[in-house]
């Protein structure tokens, strides 16, 4: 069985053909998309409260939530904003949960049974997403005459319909759409003289407006339904509609006292801004499972159709298209894959001449075609993390193959004829290239086992470098022998012992630096403990300079893109947004290196990139959006400036302009959160600590959840008086809602859309702090002695009440339940946070800053995150270590020869954190993924040689001369394997961007520490093992 392929070359050539056509078929029919997709464990329960406090809004409705919340095993954490009229409780999920579904529909669950106020909304849950939108259509209109924002809004609607019915599309929003709305503006002053109030109109309207049916006139012979005539379709039938009879008998209707029009909302409560015109955005978001760049392509079929209706003045513009960033990215890579094949297939070439060399790299398209067809199979898609899977497994599925067709060619120079060295090259290395494919295996398997976003996002990388080893071991013991034996029809191997060597048919041969290297194994055999001491320099200066490696979570991702958000005080109108935001434009125009941005003023902005935290919740006074620059380096030279001068323009605004981050979502890089029952406790901590981060190295801003109050307009009832005139507060709040808001009174139809009526004041009695301290009201008295009721007159506000400007808390924060004041910090982008961090604490522990008893302080932001993930890696990776050790028993059967293993993972570490340091490198998350991506690939070369060594009698025996012709023998596929994963690491080292050199650098710098230990401490440590059972025993 061990030469089956062999001696079936039919077998052979039909495995090589299903491979190829399986795996090219498969690659065809792959997904691709920009980054992989993590599990929805974030979502919010949102309840609004009219005119209720954010105390009591904490009391009534967020308590109450939290409690029911929390009966819910799967949730990690609970958080809430309580604030006036609102409350908005945050969701996270536990890291174990990989199926959120269930998760979700038990919360809504929960939701129905919660016991809130009468004059609360319902409760709304709403589960977050990390996938990013696909494409973004912007509706602008670009003639000189007025904006047709109604035009756009209908266009946009009329677009919708066309995309969501387009073959693939899983969701689309509208943004910046206007609502358009029937107004029926009447002025406080008519409404004071014709004894009226908004909300009589609007009854009136409502009343008019039947929508409902009448019922049915049913017999033996027919069933008839019957309506009542009157549903409102036009603006005349709405001014026709009576109010009352005057005392003179004339019928005063709607249009005697209001003026009847239909318009878009004012004022409009969001906006979209491009090249500083309002815009109607259309995202679409691509569903899960197909290939973006075919989806793409045609969606752009569909919008070329849709532009070729839209009237003159109207303008469709691709505002964002991710299979232009997913080219990009993934070209960039399989770049990156082939250059690193090619470099693979170079060292080979030098170190074993070009038939091996051609032979041996027949590894890499047979592994990856197998790879593709299960990535099919699992339904995995090509996004930049499993694709540089692909350009890790390079130089890692090659070694089994160099020892296999090397140990096949020592067989032959040996006399062995085909078969025969066929089947003693399989007996032989089955055992040891299992134990180090499964160790290779195993200390990546971690990344696909591990729980959490940050697992989620590097597990497809742990499946392909699996897969790719698993199929590495198999083709190498099963179809490239074969191969090898058929190309072969010499009697003997090429490069007979004692023949003349060239380089092209055997590879690079440098004698005098073969002799140099020999007196050193051979010295390091002589005295074992020195060449041991040699040996683990490498690693022990590694272990030394980690202390001074700096902390990191996941780095930025170079992009010609970056986010930016803006905040303005909290009374700023959007009017004022939009005027800030046409600084920013200016101030962008300065650069070269920006294209444009897209602005979204008043409402959250679609997810142009998966990992996108907003630093608040959308209002009149936010705008956030994204920016387009010519090249990632021009994001890089943009944002180092950019900050400061923003912050100059805007003083009183909050505003971060940022690039997008790799790895799971999180908030603000630096979080220092207070717990404790009093909130100006809180408020007052808060500013100490924010006071101590505003001198703290690359702080940019901060801010804090809960701060000092706020002014506020606030009606104090005159009891006496609003009790005679047959008001209580509730009348008055109602009253004054109706003015400033308005009051909805039926409903429009106009072709699919349904336009409500809205009864308000006009426009300048609305926006006048005046005219809304002297509105008129009137209302039903009831006389308190006999209970008759009877119509007042019209009473000003100011003689039922006094109007007066108050402090209020505008928001309590809380966190699992404890009234929690989170302290934000932001960097200076492209900093590290934990250089900050680390000066905010040398700061802190300086200061006198000390939290009162019964309040407590604990860190969140990046140190959190990036702690949880390691732990959560850690949690997995040792049993799996424990397993591997196992193996290894098992594999040698000795403990002994396990433990060198062993010994070799561990210092193996140090090489790489001695790389990192090296070149500069943060230990991050990525950088502990590849220290322990290293265990594995480290102690490869080292198994090879000690089984070696194990397999030779006189080394066995001691013979210092046949352990170092062992070691000889083995130097050129440990070199070869060296330098091969060296050069599949190579383009990710110089070109793989932001993120993936950590990584690769750890692994290479590793695998140079990690040949050092396989030449020069792994035989010297066999010596000193082999004398050990040498030893005579001791006399009783």
């Amino acid at each position: 069985m061990r030469d089956l392929f062999f001696r079936w070359p039919r077998l052979t050539i039909l495995v090589i053909a299903l491979l190829t056509i399986g795996g090219l078929t498969a690659l065809d029919a792959l997904p691709r998309q920009e980054d992989p997709e993590v599990v929805p464990r974030y979502g919010d329960v949102k309840v609004y409260l009219p005119a209720a406090s954010a105390m009591r809004v904490e009391s009534l409705v967020t308590e109450k939530i939290e409690a029911a919340l929390s009966e819910v095993d799967q949730i990690k954490h609970l958080t809430s904003r309580s604030q006036t009229g609102f409350s908005a409780v945050y969701i996270e999920l536990d890291d174990d949960v990989t199926d959120s579904d269930p998760v979700w529909t038990l919360i809504r669950s929960k939701m129905t049974s919660v016991r809130l106020p009468d004059d609360a909304s319902v409760p709304e849950v709403t589960v977050g997403t990390t996938a990013a939108f696909t494409y973004l259509v912007g509706l602008t209109w670009h003639l000189d005459e007025k904006i047709q924002l109604g035009l756009l809004r209908r266009l946009a609607r009329e677009l919708e319909q066309r995309v969501v019915a387009f073959p693939g599309t899983r969701e689309v929003q509208l943004y910046g759409v206007p609502e358009e709305e029937i107004e029926v503006s009447v002025p406080l002053s008519v409404l004071a003289s014709k004894n009226l109030t908004t909300q009589d109109i609007a009854t009136a309207i409502r009343g008019a407006d039947v929508k409902v049916a009448a019922g049915q006139v049913q017999s033996e012979r027919s069933n008839l339904v019957l309506e009542v005539d009157g549903e409102l379709e036009s603006l005349d039938q709405i001014r026709r509609i009576p109010l009352h009879r005057s005392a003179g008998g004339e019928l005063l209707r709607v249009g005697d006292v209001a003026q009847v029009s239909k318009r878009l909302r004012e004022p409009q409560a969001t906006r979209v801004l491009v090249r500083g015109k309002p815009t109607v955005v259309v995202a679409i978001k691509m569903a899960d499972g197909r290939r973006v760049d075919r989806w793409v392509a045609g969606l752009n079929d569909l919008l070329d159709r849709f532009r070729a209706t839209m009237p003159e003045g109207v303008e469709a513009e691709t505002l964002f298209d991710q299979s232009r960033q997913t080219a990009q990215r993934l070209g960039s890579l399989l770049g990156n894959l082939l250059l690193g094949a090619g470099l693979v297939v170079a060292v080979l070439f030098m170190t074993m001449g070009w038939r091996t060399a051609l032979l041996v790299a027949s590894a890499l398209p047979l592994t990856l075609l197998a790879v593709m067809i299960v990535l099919g199979f699992l339904k995995v898609p090509l996004h930049q993390v499993s694709l540089t899977g692909l350009i890790i497994a390079l130089g890692l599925l090659i070694d089994n193959a160099i020892v296999s067709i090397d140990e096949y060619h020592k067989g032959r120079r040996r006399g062995l004829d085909r078969g025969h060295a066929i089947r003693e090259t399989v007996g032989r290395l089955f055992v040891p290239l299992l134990a180090s494919s499964a160790t290779t295996a195993l200390t990546f398997l971690p990344l696909t086992l591990m729980p959490g976003g940050a697992g989620e996002f590097v597990g497809s990388l742990g499946i392909t470098v699996v897969l790719s080893v698993c199929f590495s071991f198999m083709l190498s013991l099963t179809v490239l022998p074969a191969i090898a034996a058929y190309l072969d029809r010499s009697g003997t191997a090429t490069g007979e012992a004692g023949g003349p060597r060239s380089l092209l048919h055997d590879g690079l041969s440098l004698p005098r630096l073969s002799k140099v290297y020999g007196r050193l194994v051979a010295a390091s055999l002589a005295r074992p403990s020195l060449g041991i001491l040699a040996a683990i320099v490498i690693p022990a200066s590694g272990f030394v300079a980690a202390g001074s490696l700096v902390p990191q979570f996941f780095p930025v991702v170079d992009r010609d893109q970056f986010q930016l958000q803006l905040k303005l005080p909290d009374n700023a109108s959007l009017e004022q947004t939009a005027e800030a935001v046409q600084v920013i434009r200016g101030i962008l125009d300065e650069y070269v290196g920006v294209r444009d941005g897209v602005f979204f003023l008043g409402e959250n902005p679609p997810r142009v990139f998966y990992n996108v935290t907003l630093a608040d919740d959308p209002a009149p006074n936010f705008a956030a959006g994204f920016v387009e620059t010519k090249s990632a380096d021009d994001t890089f030279e943009v944002l180092r400036t950019l900050p400061a001068r923003l912050s100059d323009a805007l003083p009183n605004a909050f505003i971060l302009a940022l690039p997008y981050e790799q790895g799971p979502p999180g908030g603000a890089p630096i979080e220092v959160r207070l717990s404790g029952p009093d909130l100006e406790v809180l408020s007052d901590l808060g500013a100490q600590i924010r006071r101590i981060l505003s001198g703290t190295r690359n702080v940019t801003y901060t801010r804090a959840t809960i701060t000092g109050g706020r002014p506020r307009l606030v009606l104090e009832p005159k009891l006496d008086e609003a009790t005679f005139a047959g008001f209580t507060p509730v009348d008055l709040a109602n009253a004054l809602n109706s003015t400033l808001d308005g009051v909805i009174g039926g409903s429009v139809i106009e072709g699919t859309e349904e336009l409500p009526v809205r009864v308000r004041t006009t426009d300048i009695d609305r926006t006048s702090v005046e005219r809304v301290v002297s509105v008129a009201i009137h209302s039903p008295s009831r006389d308190v002695l006999d209970g008759r009721v009877a119509t007042v007159a019209s009473v000003p506000l100011s003689v039922l009440g006094d109007f007066k400007l108050v402090p209020a808390t505008p928001l309590v924060t809380r966190r699992d339940s404890e009234r929690t004041n989170t302290v934000q910090a932001f960097v200076t982008p492209f900093t590290l946070p934990s250089v900050a961090l680390a000066d905010f604490r040398q700061r802190l522990a300086e200061s006198d800053f000390r939290a009162p008893p019964g309040y407590r302080m604990s860190f969140g932001g990046e140190t959190e995150k990036s702690g949880e993930a390691q732990s959560n890696l850690s949690s997995v990776f040792a049993p799996l270590a424990l397993l591997l050790v196992g193996g290894l028993v098992l594999a040698f059967n000795s403990f002994t020869a396990a433990a060198v293993i062993v010994a070799v993972a561990i210092l193996s570490i140090g090489g790489g954190l001695l790389s990192l340091w090296l070149f500069g490198i943060p230990l991050g998350f990525i950088a502990v993924v590849g220290c322990m991506g290293l265990v594995g690939l480290a102690i490869n070369d080292s198994i090879v040689v000690l089984s070696a060594l194990r397999h030779d009698p006189a080394a066995v025996a001691g013979d210092l001369d046949a352990v170092r012709r062992v070691v000889m023998e083995g130097t050129r596929h440990v070199l070869s394997t060296t330098l091969t994963t060296i050069g599949g690491f190579a383009p990710l080292i110089i070109w793989g961007g932001l993120f993936w050199p950590p990584l690769a650098v750890a692994i290479s710098g590793g695998m140079i520490g990690a040949t050092m230990l396989a030449l020069f401490f792994v035989p010297p440590v066999f010596v000193l093992m082999s004398r050990v059972r040498r030893r005579p025993a001791r006399p009783a």
